[in-house]
């Protein structure tokens, strides 16, 4: 391995793939990205993403797994490369620094003797879906995590922080909208939260444009594959067990109008569930 870890080679290779899967091996290669990514002049950490995703063509932007497996490998490269802001430590070491630094100051200020918040377990785990990426996962982990929040109030100081991080979630997951209200709430908590008001700035400025499209698109692609397994969407022992009400509402839901005193009328007339559909 020529001195490399086992981390950083796995992270070349997914990167490599990547970049064939998506036409761009011809026109950058994973050193320049890792060139890129070493730069201590770099300001902007998302310049390698942005860079990257500049120079797709028309036929992958519309192709979001290859899209989102570069953006997977562009930054798991990021995570274990060492970075000149992180004074030769990469992303994941000083992550862990930093943890360890806020578990002893919370023991210093005897923090850790508040009682278990139940909203903290979800918007942990949904930092780690984060870290690793999986956004989708993370959005609805922010979900429960907005859940229990509203179950229960809190006096957390740094509420504040979960507001902003779920925003990003929110942005890359394809929903925009939401993710912008819960940057400008963290913004409201704390006025003096430079990294919320950086990342409003970068939505203002476009900067995230290819990651909430990227998102968007996913969600929709994953919308249409519901539709495309219709026995996983309609699992039919669970229908059985639904109120008239609520079949009627579905069936209009595809678009299909039931008259509901006929739909029971029938519903009794026949022996199996699936004849109903076809008298009707």
């Amino acid at each position: 391995m020529s001195g490399k870890n086992k981390d950083m080679v796995t992270a070349e290779d997914q990167l490599n793939q990547a970049l064939h899967n998506c036409n761009l091996d011809s026109m950058v290669s994973v050193e320049e990205v890792k060139r890129w990514m070493q730069d201590p002049n770099l300001e902007d950490k998302l310049i390698p993403i942005k860079m990257l995703t500049g120079l797709l063509d028309d036929p992958v932007v519309k192709q979001p797994e290859s899209i989102e497996h570069l953006l997977n490998a562009t930054i798991h490269l990021n995570q274990v490369i060492s970075l000149p802001c992180f004074d030769g430590k990469t992303y994941t070491e000083e992550l862990k620094k930093r943890d360890e630094q806020n578990i002893t100051t919370q023991l210093e200020n005897h923090q850790l003797s508040i009682p278990p918040r139940d909203w903290f377990k979800p918007y942990y785990k949904a930092l780690q879906l984060m870290h690793q990426q999986q956004i989708t996962k993370a959005q609805e982990k922010f979900d429960e995590t907005f859940q229990k929040l509203l179950a229960s109030k809190t006096s957390d100081p740094n509420i504040y922080r979960v507001f902003c991080n779920a925003g990003l979630g929110y942005l890359f997951s394809g929903k925009p909208y939401l993710g912008i209200n819960c940057l400008i709430t963290a913004t409201m908590l704390n006025p003096n939260y430079t990294f919320a008001h950086e990342q409003l700035q970068k939505f203002e400025d476009g900067d995230f444009s290819h990651l909430i499209q990227l998102g968007l698109l996913t969600k929709m692609t994953d919308n249409m594959k519901q539709w495309e397994h219709p026995p996983n969407h309609l699992n039919l022992d669970k229908v059985m067990k639904w109120s008239e009400k609520k079949i009627v509402k579905k069936l209009s839901s595809f678009g299909i109008s039931v008259d509901k005193n006929e739909f029971i009328r029938m519903a009794k007339t026949v022996n199996k569930p699936d004849d109903i559909a076809k008298k009707l």
